[in-house]
């Protein structure tokens, strides 16, 4: 065995039959607000927005391959999970929490690759992006509600060129963070088709295009869906969502999902469609509304200013690592600054139907990002949105300034 970096700690054997990458990652956030007092404290409003800092990721990822066929992922997050102790009436923030947990077997003739453990369901091309590498701190509002991680079963295979990839899974609807899902016949069932229409030049032009869909049955029989804002200065949970359903009961939801994603040169173009369908729906003591619809999209623009172009990952059929043409350094050999990327994002999230007043949000992004390294990174973000409720006094617009460092490898 002998170990080397490659943008990560990796240890391999000569014939690469065994290989063990042992990495982390480091998000450390700051946020300032400036909220309409309407917003926040308005009939239906959402509550204080505050200023605060806090560890969005504070993680650490053993992933490897064993025999050559055999492939596993073992990833725990210690910061941004909230854990109530109703007999003792305390909360802990920072307990960890799985994020990815899961083996996989390659080479299988016509099925290609199968996974089982904890992951994230194969639909969405933002979604499917690793955290590590977002083009903005934060994904699209009602991202998090609309997709999500499970315990299943999946297989995903691609063309001989790469150029077609697809991905079907069979997963229990779950109750927590732990891998544990209760309730008979609660299943999900979700698949992702995507076609690379256009690659030249190893990922630097490019236009992808992809299909998903979903059909679940409700945890529990019910389900919160949420738009949380662009930039976080609080743990997820504690945050004041911009848009909140509250619960809903029903019995399946059906969810379907459009992608597209342009490279060309230094030129990003990101952007998807999403809605869902909330089946035999029932709020509180009113009459049943039957099926409920929401939606969402956004449209995504970046621009690298130093060069460099977005990279693309075949197998994964979404974006990857960012490696600047020339690494920040000032000291000895080789002067650089690194890369250097601005971008601006429109989100749209519409949480309101026959009388659920889960809100509608117009979310606009400013975005600039700093790559020291292929491993560290700064972000700085200003999210404006306007919430539109139906509630009387409760609209208006808010503002967050956020920066990040990060760090992974």
């Amino acid at each position: 065995m002998t170990a080397s970096w490659k943008d990560g700690l990796q240890i391999e054997s000569q014939n690469e039959i065994f290989r063990v990458h042992v990495g982390g990652t480091l998000q450390v956030d700051s946020g300032w607000n400036a909220a309409n007092q309407a917003v926040e404290s308005g009939p239906g409003g959402i509550g204080e927005l505050q200023d605060g800092g806090l560890l969005r990721r504070a993680r650490i990822r053993i992933d490897g391959t064993m025999f050559e066929h055999i492939e596993w992922v073992a990833e725990y997050d210690f910061a941004n999970t909230v854990e109530n102790d109703t007999a003792t009436s305390t909360q802990t923030i920072g307990s960890p929490s799985f994020i990815n947990a899961w083996v996989g077997v390659n080479d299988i003739p016509l099925i290609g690759t199968v996974r089982a453990g904890w992951m994230k369901e194969p639909i969405s091309f933002e979604f499917q992006k690793s955290g590590r590498w977002l083009n903005f701190m934060e994904r699209v509002p009602g991202t998090n509600s609309f997709f999500t991680r499970s315990i299943g079963i999946m297989a995903l295979n691609q063309t001989d060129n790469e150029r077609l990839t697809w991905a079907f899974g069979v997963f229990h609807v779950e109750d927590d963070n732990f891998g544990f899902g209760f309730g008979n016949g609660e299943y999900s069932e979700v698949g992702r088709l995507t076609w690379l229409a256009w690659y030249e030049d190893e990922g630097q032009r490019l236009l992808h295009l992809g299909l998903g869909a979903r059909h679940r049955h409700l945890d529990q029989g019910q389900i919160d869906l949420r738009g949380r804002p662009s930039v976080r200065t609080m743990p997820g949970s504690l945050e004041p969502s911009l848009a909140d359903t509250g619960t809903i009961d029903g019995t399946t939801q059906d969810t379907l999902d459009a992608e597209l994603a342009a490279v060309y040169g230094p030129w990003t173009l990101q952007s998807e469609y999403y809605c869902t369908f909330i089946h035999d729906a029932v709020v509180s003591s009113q009459p049943p509304l039957g099926t409920l619809f929401y939606q969402g999209t956004y449209v995504e623009l970046l621009y690298f200013l130093t060069g460099e172009y977005q990279p693309y990952e075949l197998k994964a059929a979404t974006f990857g690592r960012v490696v600047p043409l020339r690494n920040f350094n000032i000291l000895d050999g080789p002067s650089g600054w690194g890369a250097w990327q601005a971008g601006i994002r429109y989100g749209y999230l519409d949480l309101q139907n026959k009388g659920v007043n889960g809100a509608t949000l117009n979310d606009i992004v400013f975005g600039l990002n700093w790559f020291l390294n292929p491993n560290a990174k700064v972000q700085w973000n200003l999210a404006i949105d306007h919430r539109e409720s139906t509630s009387a006094g409760s609209s208006g617009w808010t503002y967050i300034f956020g920066t990040r460092l990060a760090l992974d490898f």
